[in-house]
């Protein structure tokens, strides 16, 4: 199994919050709504509405980050299952600056000898366009005029991909611990789609990998990597530096 380095997220500690209120209010409010349609009770009702409100209002605040974070558990379960030269950083936050508002997130990073993949999760439904610049377009079905504009997740993660690089010459002469001007930096971009009902229609030449988790690739294209750059060594501080770096920003 993978290295952990970093497992929680906080889109899926969202979704877990998400069903513990599932089963301490809103449930019993159901099972309370029910009796008292058949005791015809309106108190019994309307303290049923009452218990319910906490779950309700949470689901409302936070329902993209808990239809994310049901994605992101599913990517997260399929990486686990890399070996254990393969190590695995989840919901990493990067501030380049003290002066940047709020950090730069990345969903997944993981990390191996032969390269560092830096993964964007989408659980996006329904009919995307999509393009290399400019915004991206969902329907919920192909011929429906209702449309979202999401930002593109190509850009998305070019300035991941940037923040990491950044962080690493930074810290360079800390993680391979001689000035070596020329060690290349491979962090390739990987967007994962986990939701199976997305059609996606998008540029195919593009420099980030779009893979739809379904299709059973993902593992497969990061260990087609074979040509080693990194040592253990050197994949530990880089681990232990990005851990010490999403720290600092809570």
């Amino acid at each position: 199994m993978v290295t952990i380095l970093k497992l929680q997220s906080t889109t899926i500690s969202i979704r877990e919050t998400y069903y513990k209120y599932l089963k301490i209010f809103f449930i019993p409010s159901i099972i309370l709504f029910i009796i008292s349609l058949i005791l015809s009770n309106r108190n019994l009702s309307l303290f049923s509405i009452i218990i319910s409100t906490p779950f309700l209002y949470y689901s409302s605040k936070n329902h993209f980050f808990i239809i994310g974070g049901k994605g992101e558990q599913e990517v997260t379960e399929e990486l686990l299952k890399l070996p254990d030269n393969y190590y695995l950083l989840n919901d990493i936050n990067i501030k380049l600056h003290s002066k940047q508002m709020q950090p730069i997130q990345i969903d997944h990073v993981i990390l191996c000898e032969n390269a560092i993949f830096c993964l964007e999760t989408k659980n996006w439904s329904g009919s995307i366009i999509g393009k290399k610049t400019g915004s991206w377009i969902r329907r919920p079905r192909p011929r429906s005029r209702k449309k979202n504009v999401y930002n593109n997740p190509i850009i998305q993660t070019h300035r991941h991909i940037g923040a990491l690089e950044k962080i690493i010459e930074l810290n360079k002469m800390e993680i391979f611990k001689v000035n070596e001007n020329g060690k290349e930096l491979r962090i390739v971009g990987i967007i994962v789609f986990t939701n199976p009902k997305m059609k996606l229609k998008c540029p195919k030449r593009v420099d980030v990998e779009i893979i739809q988790l379904q299709e059973n690739k993902l593992l497969d294209y990061i260990q087609s990597y074979k040509d080693k750059l990194y040592t253990i060594e050197e994949l530990q501080r880089i681990g232990k530096l990005l851990v010490t770096i999403d720290e600092s920003c809570k």
